[in-house]
């Protein structure tokens, strides 16, 4: 939808870019045109990413900074 409301149409196998802007309401907006975006939303996706590769490395780097 946010593609479509900026005027542009979506086909199958085209590439998307967008950035959640709040994830709480399901909003996003098209890559180039995001002017914010949810810092919690997106501080989660990496707290998720950082527990899966965190085994590789030392235990001194198990618990990230918060």
């Amino acid at each position: 939808m946010a593609y479509r409301d900026h005027g542009i149409g979506i086909a199958p196998g085209m590439k998307i870019q967008y950035v959640v802007t709040d994830a709480r309401r399901y909003c996003v907006e098209p890559a180039w045109c995001a002017k914010s975006f949810d810092i919690p939303f997106y501080r989660g996706l990496i707290d998720k990413a950082w527990g899966e590769i965190s085994y590789a490395f030392p235990t001194r780097f198990s618990n990230p900074p918060q």
